[in-house]
């Protein structure tokens, strides 16, 4: 499993060389997922224009992007936006942060986001998949830091491809890994403002429900699973009858990316 290879995106990673479970291997430096490029510097700018990638599709809101940051990528690079709103989190979370009412944040939210993606924004993700099948040369489809919508993506696209569930959910747990150092730097000084907002120490257990959010879990994705084997029984019908992707897309879809 790689790591990134962009100093100011550590969840920037190629899903080529992954093997699926017939021996074939995802093609390399064509498909990538990642965080957002906001924040890039000159030698990942120019890292990003050497392997040739052609497309990026940002799946933030408007709100989110103008509240965190733009793109910040090479100009060759075309860009896309398609926004997957689940759940309104950064909404529905701003009247709890701003009372400092940490344990209203519901536990299952993220649950609840995932179902919403896979239920409510099929064609959002329809359009996604068929960025990936259109594209010529190397694409990254990204979130804020790559790891719910971009892993949701990912895990799917893999599971389509004919990945090990078990290797699938090794993968995406490895955001955790990757983003550790950059949340544990926001998750504390986002602690430390709320601290000097509310003129008072918030402990790390009142916290604990804000940390979370910087994390995923397996049982996040399992549900994602839950649902495609009870619904559609398969990503492959999942895609074809839910997605309306057509069976000479998910043909063209393998035939272009495995070998």
């Amino acid at each position: 499993m790689k790591e990134s290879i962009l100093n100011s995106q550590p969840n920037f990673r190629d899903l080529g060389g992954i093997r699926t479970k017939s021996g074939q291997k995802i093609k390399e430096n064509r498909i990538f997922r990642s965080g957002s490029f906001g924040k890039l510097d000159e030698n990942d700018l120019s890292v990003l224009k050497g392997l040739g990638i052609g497309n990026i599709v940002d799946l933030r809101t408007s709100e989110e992007i103008e509240l965190l940051d733009t793109e910040n990528h090479p100009k060759t690079i075309e860009y896309y936006n398609v926004a997957i709103n689940a759940g309104n989190i950064s909404t529905s979370l701003i009247p709890i942060f701003e009372k400092g009412e940490f344990g209203l944040i519901d536990s299952n939210v993220m649950n609840k986001i995932y179902f919403e993606v896979i239920t409510t924004f099929k064609s959002e993700l329809a359009l996604v998949y068929r960025a990936i099948l259109n594209a010529d040369t190397g694409i990254i489809y990204h979130c804020s830091q790559g790891k719910d919508r971009t892993g949701i993506i990912s895990a799917l696209l893999l599971d389509f491809f004919g990945v090990e569930r078990d290797y699938i959910y090794m993968d995406y747990l490895k955001s955790n890994e990757l983003l550790k150092r950059q949340n544990e730097y926001y998750i504390q000084l986002i602690k430390e403002n709320f601290s000097k907002q509310f003129n008072r120490e918030v402990s790390d257990e009142e916290f604990a429900p804000v940390k979370s959010l910087f994390y995923v879990r397996e049982e996040n994705l399992k549900g994602v699973f839950d649902y495609i084997d009870s619904e559609s029984l398969s990503a492959n019908n999942y895609f074809r009858f839910e997605l309306g992707l057509t069976e000479a897309e998910l043909e063209l879809l393998k035939s272009k990316y495995l070998e």
